[in-house]
């Protein structure tokens, strides 16, 4: 059966193209509806990370404002806007050219151009340009170089902090949502005023990557002192280590 399916795979991709290229392809997540791009449905699983999904989902509010960093093709982003209604706001952003096209793309196929506002740009400690590490099969790998700026196959990309764009939006977020393949660290080290003046009432969910953090100067091992230092804790969503497994985290007030 694999040796008739195959052949034809192309075929069917075209054909969803060619029904779907503009208005997006229904396509349900974790049971919510979205229309996509037909050509990135490998990228986008039926059902995926749902505790975090079902998390921002039930807690996010009509009227409040998300940051969405490290946004790839927008699917929580577009999560955080529904939730937060006609009156709410997100800002998403994504540094790679080829997946913020497709962030901007699913913006409009779902309607939510006057909610969501994307950028193609990182966030991290400060404003600055710096290289990209691309992954051409697995996109969503995509991250800022550190050091070895060999293997980049984009070009610089800006990179904001969270304390400017408030700055910028005359306003602090109400919640960040970021996964940024290791620079958590530098990403909060941005946002230490922000973290100072909001008290309790900012509410960070970060995807960890502890494999990752010695390539941006963090060791795993003193990652909760530098958190405690920065007035914060991770609580798992999930009951996993957040300092020893890639997993989905609170970053609480202490």
């Amino acid at each position: 059966m694999n040796a008739i399916v195959r052949p034809l795979r192309p075929l069917y991709g075209l054909g969803l193209r060619a029904l779907y290229g503009r208005s997006g392809l229904p396509w349900r997540v974790n049971g919510e509806l979205f229309r996509i791009d037909p050509r990135v449905r490998r990228f986008v699983p039926h059902e995926s990370e749902t505790t975090l999904f079902r998390f921002l989902r039930d807690r996010i509010e009509p009227g409040q404002v998300v940051f969405d960093i490290g946004s790839f093709l927008g699917i929580y982003a577009m999560l955080e806007a529904r939730a937060a209604g006609p009156s709410g706001r997100v800002l998403a952003f994504e540094p790679t050219p080829w997946s913020y096209g497709v962030l901007c793309q699913h913006v409009r196929m779902n309607a939510l151009d006057d909610r969501i506002e994307t950028r193609n740009a990182a966030v991290g400690s400060q404003q600055v340009r710096r290289p990209m590490i691309t992954f051409e099969d697995e996109p969503y790998r995509n991250m800022i170089a550190t050091t070895d700026t060999r293997t980049c196959r984009e070009a610089s990309v800006e990179v904001l902090s969270v304390d400017d764009l408030c700055d910028s939006i005359g306003r602090a977020p109400d919640w960040i949502r970021m996964d940024v393949q290791g620079m958590e660290f530098d990403v909060l080290r941005g946002a230490a005023r922000l973290l100072h003046e909001s008290g309790e009432r900012i509410r960070i969910v970060a995807e960890m990557h502890p494999a990752e953090w010695l390539k941006y100067g963090v060791s795993p091992k003193d990652a909760p002192m530098l958190l405690a230092d920065l007035g914060l804790r991770a609580r798992s969503l999930d009951d996993r280590d957040p300092f020893v497994v890639e997993t989905h985290a609170l970053l609480e007030r202490i």
